[in-house]
């Protein structure tokens, strides 16, 4: 074979692997486009919660392993509403996959809590943003809780409804009807695990529902927004740190 006719041959071996390779090119992206227009069916992003040192695995009991479980499994179908998780333990971790492009941030949030509701006499001047101590709780008495909530509405701005709306017992209803009689112009204030959330003086009784309009925010990720996904799953026997896996 002489030098042209190995030219020749080697430009037309060249010729069919640059033919092979677009034609697996081209298989490649019909492929990703493929999974591309595929809905999502299967959780990716991984978080795992246990719970805050002072706990040590000593003190976790498997009952409080349980209902964290159930309250973990309750807040996750709020946030996520409806769409794909999974939930396992593993000792006194638990493991949380989630779909991706979540808000990580609000969903921890939800996640670590405690969970425990509060609303409390916030006074004249608002105690947004703090932290209620047991040495203050004189001065910014309990209310009723978030076991005295039966239902929570949020407001619904197609049907000209711009208030949260709160089914309280009838026990609660009174205590905070006799509050806003007797102590017109002080402010009404929802706590989530003893830090002040949101302050309000817009707010009335509507026979056993309270209506209110949030005034006063300490910005943080949550509000009185997420206090129904707490008043549905209840509060965790402990706080939980997160970590990534």
């Amino acid at each position: 074979m002489n030098r042209i006719q190995r030219i020749s041959a080697m430009l037309v071996l060249a010729a069919a692997v640059l033919v092979v390779s677009l034609t697996y090119s081209i298989r490649a992206f019909a492929d990703l486009a493929r999974m591309a227009r595929q809905p999502f069916n299967g959780p990716s992003l991984t978080l795992v919660l246990q719970p805050e040192p002072q706990n040590s695995p000593g003190t976790v009991h498997p009952a409080d392993i349980q209902q964290a479980k159930r309250v973990l499994s309750s807040r996750l179908q709020g946030v996520l509403s409806g769409r794909p998780f999974q939930l396992t333990v593993e000792g006194d971790r638990f493991l949380v996959a989630l779909p991706p492009s979540e808000n990580m941030g609000y969903i921890t949030s939800v996640l670590t809590s405690r969970g425990e509701v509060e609303f409390i006499s916030g006074g004249e001047l608002p105690p947004v943003g703090v932290s209620i101590s047991p040495e203050m709780a004189a001065q910014y008495p309990v209310l009723f809780t978030g076991q005295d909530i039966l239902q929570a509405q949020p407001p619904n701005s197609a049907g000209g409804q711009i208030f949260f709306r709160l089914g309280l017992a009838p026990d609660a209803a009174r205590q905070l009807a006799e509050f806003t009689a007797a102590q017109t112009g002080r402010y009404l204030c929802m706590a989530l695990d003893g830090q002040v959330l949101t302050c309000s003086r817009m707010y009335q009784m509507d026979g056993d529902t309270l209506e209110i309009l949030p005034e006063l925010s300490s910005g943080a990720i949550l509000s009185l927004t997420d206090v129904g996904i707490f008043i549905d799953s209840g509060p965790l026997p402990w706080p939980l740190t997160a970590t990534a896996p």
